[in-house]
């Protein structure tokens, strides 16, 4: 439905024009790029006039940082539609749009879409599809700016955009920090940080923040783990996860010893106690020792196998082959790998119980100095400075 809306929206653009460019059809909007539909509503504007396209350059991102542990209190406040509300409040567009008629049809899709928003609120379905085929829309003005070989490009304005919006992040996040809070992670157009409050520290960012610009809270009351850049788990306020943010913890192409035991062994450590964590920890090396199917579930990985991976061609894998495997133990200097058929004997695949083991190992003991490092705002409420003491478990090297 969202596909059939943009198809629909370009040819009312097409029309309006009277360009005499072809009307687009349903596959025109799903093969081609969001960048192209942005070049085309423009070339629909302005006709034959066709500029020379910007050449790539590179330049500055959004705001991304973060602290490594665990934070109590944990809430998210996002930006609503930051980029877009940038270049609508900034007059920020292509030099080459000299009618600056995007900005135009930036306004008029962000209007659209808040209608639609409310329609989908009420339980109209349909327009739900809609405002969500507009956000996708509405979010690639941006990201057209900086892409080459479009004519209408600015490799001026898409760094402008990013600027302003680095700009906006580091002002929320110096409220989050007046208002007593403790940032746990921010990215681009949103930030996670610690508050047993963060209601009033909304209240605070939107008196801080400048016209036409409005945040959210996402969720609040939970337990965040921040492991790296992009990376992080979210936990509920009872313990079951909410999220799983980033590659490093989840996937279909890591074994479940890191996408599903590490989830679990958090929240035990969190939750229970990091004794039940390192309780658990034995029992899942003990089934990686013993092997048989047991092992096996945790231990084994799919991936879709590339031209240059050797190892799994070598256990007999097609190119572009989506297959199940484990590390087999090794009895020369190459790594050799068992692909699991159907019908296999589970109970009789050898796989390498040392590497498993020791990926295991290097995991917890990672995760256990992260959750060694607790903050909690509300500590500071009390006149702590927001770290919260607890211990970290035994460790996996015992």
């Amino acid at each position: 439905m969202g596909y059939i809306y943009l198809a629909d929206f370009i040819n009312r653009v097409i029309a309006s024009q009277q360009s005499g460019k072809r009307k687009w059809w349903l596959k025109d909007v799903i093969i081609n790029s969001k960048a192209k539909i942005v070049e085309t509503l423009l070339e629909a504007h302005y006709k034959d006039f066709l500029p020379t396209p910007d050449e790539k350059v590179d330049y500055k991102g959004g705001l991304v940082f973060h602290r490594a542990g665990v934070y109590r209190n944990a809430a998210k406040v996002d930006v609503n539609s930051l980029y877009p509300s940038i270049m609508l409040a900034y007059r920020i567009h292509s030099r080459k749009d000299v009618d600056r008629w995007l900005l135009k049809v930036l306004k008029h899709l962000t209007q659209e879409r808040l209608k639609l928003k409310a329609k989908a609120k009420a339980g109209d379905k349909e327009a739900n599809y809609a405002q969500q085929a507009l956000k996708i829309l509405i979010n690639a003005i941006y990201g057209f700016y900086g892409t080459p070989a479009y004519p209408f490009n600015d490799m001026e304005a898409a760094p402008e955009v990013t600027r302003r919006g680095r700009e906006i992040l580091t002002l929320i996040c110096y409220v989050i920090e007046e208002c007593g809070g403790i940032i746990a992670e921010a990215d681009t157009d949103g930030v996670i940080f610690s508050h047993p409050h963060p209601e009033k520290v909304v209240e605070e960012i939107h008196k801080a923040l400048p016209a036409g610009f409005t945040v959210e809270l996402d969720w609040k009351d939970c337990v965040a783990f921040i492991s790296d850049k992009k990376n992080y788990i979210i936990f509920n306020p009872d313990g079951s996860v909410k999220d799983i943010v980033g590659g490093k913890w989840r996937g279909r192409n890591l074994p479940k010893l890191v996408s599903e035991f590490i989830p679990n062994y958090i929240q035990r450590y969190i939750f229970a106690s990091p004794a039940d964590a390192w309780k658990y920890y034995q029992q899942v090396s003990s089934e990686i020792k013993e092997g048989g199917s047991k092992g096996l579930y945790w231990v084994m990985q799919q991936r879709k196998v590339s031209i240059n991976d050797k190892t799994l061609q070598r256990a007999g894998a097609q190119v572009d082959e989506k297959v199940t495997f484990v590390y087999a133990r090794k009895d020369n200097k190459e790594t050799e790998a068992i692909i699991i058929r159907e019908g296999m004997d589970l109970n009789s695949i050898c796989y390498d119980a040392q590497h498993y083991l020791k990926m295991l190992s290097q995991r917890v003991d990672e995760v256990n100095k992260l959750l060694s490092k607790q903050y909690d705002a509300s500590a500071k409420e009390r006149g702590g400075n927001g770290a919260v003491g607890c211990p970290a478990g035994g460790g996996a090297g015992g």
